[in-house]
């Protein structure tokens, strides 16, 4: 397993999901409007959800699909992947930020994110 990092920019910290981050997940997934183009995300959005995608999240292996919670004030308000194909030396990056965020370059400014500790490339 590839070692989890956190990358930071000016507002957000991006950083691998915790337990604790369900009450926030739960707040921006249980929405139909977020999940109109995700339809992997069941409607309502129940707790019981909430508590699997934050399992899977923080059990998921980062070789191949680190996911990132995107931590703005305190609170989670979407996450930020990438898809890794080794081989193809290809990557997809995605992103999904909670309605009251859009507008305000969430996503924009967590492509730009570094890890922490150190300047280099964004993800």
């Amino acid at each position: 397993m590839k070692e989890q990092t956190e990358l930071n920019t000016e507002r957000l910290l991006l950083r691998p999901f915790e337990v604790d981050d369900i009450a926030d997940a739960l707040v921006y997934r249980d929405d139909e409007e977020f999940a109109r183009f995700l339809p992997h995300i069941p409607q309502p959005f129940t707790r019981q959800d909430a508590e699997a995608f934050v399992a899977l999240n923080v059990a998921f292996k980062w070789d191949r699909s680190p996911t990132f919670a995107v931590v703005l004030n305190g609170r989670v308000s979407g996450t930020v992947n990438l898809e890794v194909d080794a081989k193809a030396r290809t990557a997809m990056l995605g992103f999904a930020i909670g309605r009251p965020w859009w507008g305000q370059g969430i996503a924009t400014e967590a492509g730009r994110g570094e890890p922490k500790g150190r300047s280099g490339p964004s993800i």
